[in-house]
């Protein structure tokens, strides 16, 4: 229930073209337009182009480095252990900042 309101008022919000408050007199102005006028822009294509490409390149670039760090700790190769301390550090440095914060 607690998820349920606000992602009602955000479709609320979001297909009015102005904002109301809810009533059943707001009703008949529910529209696509918002949307479909968002869709059509050029500037937003391009922006989603550029952020899907960033997405993409980004993801691939992080699975091909993290391959060849599992390949070298697991082999045990040299410099495997600092690699296997630096991939760690992600998930310590959240808890050292609080830690500090508290």
């Amino acid at each position: 229930m607690t998820i349920v309101v606000p992602v009602i008022m955000l479709l609320w919000t979001a297909l009015l073209p102005f904002y109301q408050l809810f009533s059943i007199r707001a009703l008949p102005l529910l529209t696509l337009a918002n949307f479909e006028l968002v869709l059509s822009a050029e500037p937003y294509l391009v922006s989603m182009k550029h952020s899907l490409i960033l997405a993409g390149s980004t993801a691939t670039l992080v699975v091909c480095i993290t391959a060849v760090m599992g390949w070298c700790i697991a082999r045990q190769m040299r410099g495997g252990r600092l690699m296997d301390i630096l991939a760690a550090v992600p998930l310590a440095f959240p808890a050292i900042v609080f830690s500090f914060a508290f």
